[in-house]
């Protein structure tokens, strides 16, 4: 509280859009109902406003090996690919504009075991994937591999 005195502490999303930037840093994943609170987060932003979220990367298994990081059930309770992230973001009005997946060396030792992207609030947003399960047949093939090799 001390370094933020001259911000307001929210104690719910706020209804009416206000924002021009919303930080969800490592949030989604403990929620069991994300696309609400995205639908939330959107209506706060101003129209062209940004999203910046961050996730546990769960289709780059097969690189970063940490399983448990990215689902455990009693703290990430959802896990999410790339695709999939996506596909919530253009269901509420937002489009991805850019994922930061650079930042990856500078803050996970170049493992790419988060997923950080920036969305735009616009009033057309992109389509939504057609088959946005299709990217967990590699995250499944490398659990497996993982569960075996244990």
């Amino acid at each position: 509280d001390a370094a933020f005195v001259r911000h307001k502490r929210l104690t719910a999303i706020p209804a009416e859009p206000q924002f021009d930037l919303v930080l969800a840093y490592h949030v989604l994943e403990h929620l069991p109902r994300p696309l609400d609170t995205l639908r939330e987060l959107a209506g706060a932003l101003r129209p062209e406003g940004y999203l910046l979220v961050s996730v546990p990367r769960l289709d780059a298994l097969a690189i970063h090996r940490d399983f448990k990081y990215c689902l455990h059930r009693r703290n990430h309770i959802v896990a999410y690919t790339e695709a999939c992230l996506r596909g919530l973001c253009a269901r509420v009005g937002l489009n991805v504009v850019e994922a930061l997946h650079g930042l990856d060396e500078r803050f996970s030792q170049g493992q790419p075991i988060r997923m950080r992207l920036l969305a735009r609030k616009t009033a057309a947003p992109m389509a939504v994937e057609p088959d946005p399960a299709s990217a967990l047949k590699p995250v499944i093939e490398a659990f497996v591999a993982l569960r075996q090799s244990a």
